[in-house]
């Protein structure tokens, strides 16, 4: 049971994480809040960046105090981690061409990234 709300907590984090990084980022590149002067694409690039750093950089901190099992293939997470959170914002552009303020591809695309972390976990047993 300790087990299950260890994983639940650090994905909780996760989420909180890629919220925080995200909101760091907007005062960096104050242009990613006006769509019309910034590219789809960029703010794709954007935003799969700061989701896997919050995603990233919470599940590491688990790994290093002892929330998760010990850190196994690390590039391997990052990578997955990576291609979570970017497929579903490239699929979001390519069907809507604008990704807008609320679009679900957002969260969609968070929940995907955290799936990519834990990824090589699931495929390790």
């Amino acid at each position: 049971m300790s087990k299950i709300i260890k994983f639940a907590g650090v994905v909780f984090l996760q989420l909180v994480g890629t919220q925080v990084v995200t909101f760091i980022a907007s005062f960096l590149f104050p242009l990613m809040n006006t769509p019309e002067q910034f590219n789809s694409w960029m703010l794709a690039l954007l935003l799969t960046t700061t989701f896997t750093l919050g995603v990233f950089l919470v599940g590491w901190l688990g790994f290093r105090l002892g929330w998760l099992n010990p850190p196994t293939h690390l590039q391997m997470r990052l990578v997955c981690t990576l291609i979570g959170a970017f497929l579903l914002m490239a699929i979001g552009i390519l069907f809507f061409n604008v990704l807008e303020a609320g679009s679900p591809f957002f969260g969609m695309s968070i929940l995907a990234s955290i799936l990519g972390f834990h990824l090589p976990t699931w495929l390790k047993k």
